[in-house]
């Protein structure tokens, strides 16, 4: 079964509107600005923040009704890019007797605004034996000691989905409702997992996306730790970080979610794009991924698309600015394509790295670019890493063919082919 992208919602640094954030992706424009002060003792830098509201929020259709008291930080963002995603699908009112077979697929970073209640919860449930070698595994004998370090409503808010519980109930969804925590690339493997459920006919129409916020406190004390903030520049018109440069000082934070509308070609609504392809692969224990499982993973996704790699017009990268990361993706997708050379997508140092939100905002460009006939705005590293060789600039041909991927330090790949023409 074939399955159609109706629409798409992104709330991002460039702004709270899907307009505000085609004007940015088309544009060569930067919403990354210094932070205002060091947050939580980390040292000075740059971020892609979203200015969102409660009034804000409230004027987006489909959210009446919210009480953002009982909410975090995340459930904000993912409420509101689902709110623009029902209406580029539009979607006005989704009748409550048909809400059995709609849903809501969120990808998160965490849902919790607070990470180091996640670790707390981790070095609890973890093998003592294990740790002392160095490892983690999960032991799950030890949740129930583990349950009574923490208050009633910490481990409430830590077991419960909240992006996804809220966004359900704003979309009158009643259908598959899960959330993947754990790693940057949760929200764009939602969405190929919400395409496996439309296929197995699981689903009429599913809304599948991510939200993150790597400039809370918290992200930015754990990526201060890893090395990979990048510092505040020097001059105004100075870039912090340049995905696939080698000047690239480190990872820039930001915040943002973004929701694709996925239904069944038998369905009713626009048709955005086709998506003909999926995979993934995980690597377990943050032990990385290799050039070689990547490039499979792409190439898995390319077969089940029946495409040749000299056919696809674009591909998108995360691109985070972490220069050995990066380096990978650079050499997986030269490796995938052949002798290929389409112009490469990476938004990081225009809106940030927006964790588990970032695949699903790459996916909302392409969705764009492709049912629009348009490319967005390339960024160029202005110091490329060894080996780069991807076109410097768009064709004349408009894109009818994208390779959406992505691979993240802690182990996980994914690759998703969409197209602007229906399968054969």
């Amino acid at each position: 079964m074939t399955v159609v992208i109706r629409g798409f919602g992104a709330l991002t640094p460039f702004g709270n509107e899907n307009a505000a954030f085609v004007d940015g992706i088309m544009g060569n424009e930067s919403a990354v600005a210094p932070l205002p002060e060091p947050l939580a003792g980390t040292r000075p830098g740059v971020a892609g923040l979203v200015q969102l509201t409660n009034r804000d929020l409230l004027k987006l259709p489909h959210c009446r009704g919210l009480r953002p008291g009982t909410m975090t930080r995340y459930t904000f963002l993912s409420t509101g890019a689902l709110a623009l995603c029902l209406g580029d699908a539009g979607i006005d009112e989704l009748p409550d007797e048909d809400a059995g077979r709609r849903g809501v697929y969120c990808g998160t970073y965490t849902n919790s605004s607070e990470v180091e209640k996640y670790a707390r919860l981790a070095l609890a449930t973890a093998d003592p034996d294990a740790r002392r070698d160095g490892r983690f595994e999960f032991d799950s004998s030890l949740i129930p000691s583990a349950m009574k370090r923490f208050t009633g409503f910490e481990f409430l808010k830590l077991m419960n989905n909240m992006p996804t519980a809220h966004g359900s109930i704003h979309a009158k969804c009643q259908g598959p409702c899960q959330s993947f925590l754990g790693n940057p690339l949760a929200g764009l493997h939602a969405v190929g997992q919400g395409t496996r459920a439309l296929q197995m006919d699981l689903a009429d129409t599913l809304f599948a996306g991510g939200t993150g916020s790597a400039s809370m406190d918290a992200m930015l004390i754990l990526r201060d730790m890893k090395g990979w903030l990048a510092p505040r520049p020097d001059s105004s018109d100075q870039l912090p970080a340049v995905a696939f440069d080698e000047h690239g000082a480190g990872t820039i934070p930001g915040e943002g979610a973004a929701f694709v509308a996925l239904g069944r070609t038998d369905g009713d609504g626009p048709v955005r794009a086709y998506i003909h392809g999926f995979a993934t692969a995980w690597v377990g224990r943050g032990e990385g991924w290799s050039v070689e499982l990547a490039s499979d993973v792409i190439g898995r996704a390319l077969a089940e698309a029946q495409w040749d790699a000299a056919s696809v017009d674009i591909v998108t990268a995360l691109g985070m600015g972490h220069q050995e990361n990066d380096q990978r993706e650079l050499q997986t997708l030269q490796r995938a394509l052949g002798d290929a050379r389409p112009p490469l997508l990476t938004l990081t140092r225009r809106i940030g790295f927006l964790e588990a939100a970032h695949g699903n905002v790459l996916l909302a460009a392409i969705v764009h670019a492709l049912s629009n006939q348009c490319y967005p705005a390339l960024e160029v590293p202005e110091h490329p890493l060894p080996g780069y060789d991807f076109a410097l600039q768009a064709p004349d041909s408009p894109p009818r063919r994208a390779l959406v991927f992505g691979a993240e330090p802690g182990g996980q790949v994914v690759a998703l082919a969409v197209g602007v023409d229906a399968p054969a």
